[in-house]
């Protein structure tokens, strides 16, 4: 598959001004797949390994993807040049989690950013209500050690709504907007706030 030119990208939303849809993610009994909305996207085809994938993320040009079978596994998935990089989930299965993917290159405008240094901040819940964090980073290959916050309730879980990434800190919802995760990257620490 030949890869578009760097400045494909900027040029294609130049032109178009307010980007159209490319295409969508299609979840049929745990089974996702990319559909491109025209023939013009430049997106690759998505070939995922059998399993129940979920889509958990999409920033900077990547996507997270998540299966559901005992594998445990997330999968990052460039759609333009068709690259992808699976590697093993740091949860159990008892756990309720959420996951973000932040493009980490120095000077990046994050516009046409592909193929550089990545991190993955990964969130879970467990049965009694304690959150944790860890980080997955592309560059030394190893997921961080835990970053615990006390108790949040008793049944908290992460809702199936995208982060946000905003200065230093991401933030992920809890139990239908009760509740707001703030994970600080800088400062390695988490805040829960209701």
């Amino acid at each position: 598959m030949q890869a578009l030119a760097p400045n494909t990208l900027r040029r294609y939303r130049e032109f178009h001004r307010t980007p159209p849809l490319l295409g969508f993610f299609s979840v049929e009994d745990y089974h996702t797949k990319f559909v491109p909305t025209n023939t013009a996207s430049p997106f690759s085809t998505l070939v995922l390994p059998c399993g129940r994938w979920r889509t958990l993320d999409c920033r900077h040009v990547l996507y997270s993807i998540h299966d559901w079978g005992l594998r445990l596994g997330l999968l990052l998935w460039d759609p333009i040049t068709g690259e992808q990089q699976s590697f093993r989930a740091p949860m159990s299965p008892d756990v309720f989690f959420s996951a973000a993917v932040l493009c980490i290159a120095d000077n990046c405008n994050h516009l046409d950013c592909r193929g550089g240094p990545f991190l993955v901040v990964f969130v879970g819940t467990d049965n009694y209500g304690v959150s944790w964090v860890t980080e997955y980073s592309s560059v030394t290959g190893a997921w961080s050690a835990l970053t615990n916050v006390d108790k949040v309730t008793s049944l908290s879980y992460f809702d199936r709504r995208p982060s946000l990434f905003t200065g230093d800190a991401v933030y992920f919802v809890l139990e239908h907007g009760k509740a707001i995760l703030r994970y600080d990257i800088a400062q390695k620490n988490l805040a829960i706030s209701y």
